[in-house]
């Protein structure tokens, strides 16, 4: 079965559990996302500077009295740029950038490993999948670009570069906990880290170790897939896409693939199946 066979399967399955469940919660939230790629500032100390915005909702279910299953809904925005390398010429030189809104859909299992006086402290992690398209800002007009109709690493273009292009629909899996304080009968707060393992390299559209060659990606896709594949402004302007096999610079690491993560705080408010509040204590 293909993994999101096996993503839309197991949704079914969550969302019939959850029409008859008695103990559900809805939450909304928001916080931070962060990247980390090829493009990854040097040194990594300055990585909290590609730190964008995250929003969640989710639907919790208790299954048993530590295990809940959730279908959650997260936007998050991330991005990074070789202007922060400060110790890295060769990265500043490069000059490459991105952006990305990724807009994810996963079913996640918590498990509450400590409970005490209303609060606890829980693991999560399961399936995801996601939509996301890199772009860029085009040096021309200023406007953002997106990238992955450009083939800026020759994807489909020639037999030397016959890469298909990457899918813009993918699938993740998000690992991580936080801790959960009851504030009232129905209402928590939660404080939640997620990481996302991917399937690919492209969510900055860099992941192959050597450039196009800049002639033959100008001429079969355009001018402005080769600026943006290769804007180097090193003090020689001979761009690494001028002859590739000679230069030794590499645009990126084709070995490590991209991942996210994404830090949030939410409210969370306790219901019962048929809509009406839940009186008794909450079991978050």
């Amino acid at each position: 079965m293909s993994p999101f066979k096996l993503i839309t399967y197991s949704f079914l399955v969550a969302i019939s559990t959850m029409t008859s469940a008695q103990k559900i919660a809805i939450s909304l939230g928001g916080g931070a996302a962060l990247y980390t790629g090829d493009l990854d500032p040097v040194p990594m100390s300055n990585i909290i500077q590609n730190t964008g915005t995250a929003y969640q909702f989710f639907v919790r279910q208790s299954i048993k009295d530590r295990l809940a299953l959730r279908i959650n809904f997260n936007i998050l925005n991330i991005s990074a740029s070789d202007d922060k390398s400060i110790d890295s010429p060769v990265r500043l030189n490069r000059n490459l950038s991105f952006q990305n809104k990724l807009v994810e859909l996963s079913l996640l299992g918590e498990f509450d490993m400590i409970k005490w006086k209303g609060w606890s402290l829980y693991a999560a992690g399961g399936p995801a999948v996601f939509r996301h398209s890199p772009k860029a800002v085009n040096i021309v007009d200023g406007q953002l670009v997106e990238l992955q109709g450009l083939g800026t690493e020759g994807q489909g273009l020639t037999a030397a570069h016959s890469k298909a292009p990457y899918k813009l629909l993918q699938f993740a899996i998000p690992l991580g906990g936080g801790m959960r304080q009851a504030i009232t009968k129905q209402l928590a707060i939660q404080i939640e880290m997620l990481g996302r393992f991917t399937f690919t390299d492209y969510l900055d559209d860099v992941a192959s170790q050597t450039y196009v060659e800049i002639g033959a990606l100008t001429e079969l896709n355009g001018v402005l897939a080769a600026q943006l594949a290769d804007p180097w402004i090193g003090r020689d302007s001979r761009k690494p896409s001028a002859s590739p096999e000679t230069t030794g610079i590499v645009r990126g690491n084709p070995a490590v693939n991209d991942y996210y993560l994404s830090g949030t705080i939410s409210v969370i408010y306790k219901i019962i199946g048929d809509g009406r509040s839940e009186i008794k204590c909450p079991v978050f």
